[in-house]
Parts: structure tokens; sequence; C-alpha cells
């Protein structure tokens, strides 16, 4: 099973932790998540720097960017191991995404 980067842009601490933090805690037991804030308070950073920071960052396989108020299913980190170990040999990273995507639709 891959391990996860969750590399989100933090300038809310509140929201972050009702929301992405929060659908993070449902599932972490189940897998490997790092999780990478990169805290922007004061607005230090543009977002695609603080960004970069982040996959400077991230230790794992798979480096995934979220916002901050974004509410993650709770089978999502599944449906994206399933998605890695059938099809990442054959597709690029973004079509994996868009596919993951689409398919929960």
């Amino acid at each position: 099973m891959p391990k996860f980067s969750v590399v989100t842009c933090v300038s809310d601490i509140d929201i972050y932790d009702r929301c992405l933090l929060d659908s993070i805690r449902k599932v972490r037991g189940s897998h490997d998540i790092e999780i990478v804030p990169i805290h922007n308070n004061n607005n230090r950073f543009t977002a695609s720097i603080a960004l970069n920071y982040g996959i400077d960052a991230a230790k794992s396989d798979v480096v995934i960017f979220v916002h901050q108020d974004v509410r993650l299913l709770d089978d999502w980190f599944t449906l994206l191991s399933d998605r890695k170990s059938t099809r990442l040999n054959s597709k690029s990273h973004s079509d994996l995404v868009c596919r993951l995507l689409l398919e929960k639709k």
C-alpha cells in the first residue's frame, strides 16, 4: 500500500481542522498518511510558492495537494491506492487522479 503526503496551504487553522484534518483523522489508521501543512496565516507566500515548499517537504510516494476547506471522502485513499496499484504503471499521475475523480461522480 502506498504512503500518501497531503500538502495544503493553511491560512485558517479552524477551517483546516474542521474540514481537511477531520476527514483525514477518520481514515488515518487504515492508511499511511503524512500531513504536510504550509502555514500561511500572514500571507507570506503565494499558493504556488507554499505548495512548492510542501512538495519539497513531502516524503511519500504519492503527493496530494488539497485546499484546507475540503473534506475527503472516507474511501478516497482506498480508491486512490487501488488505482495506483493497478494503473500507475501505464498511466500518468494526472490521468490517475482525473480518472479517480470522474469515477466518484
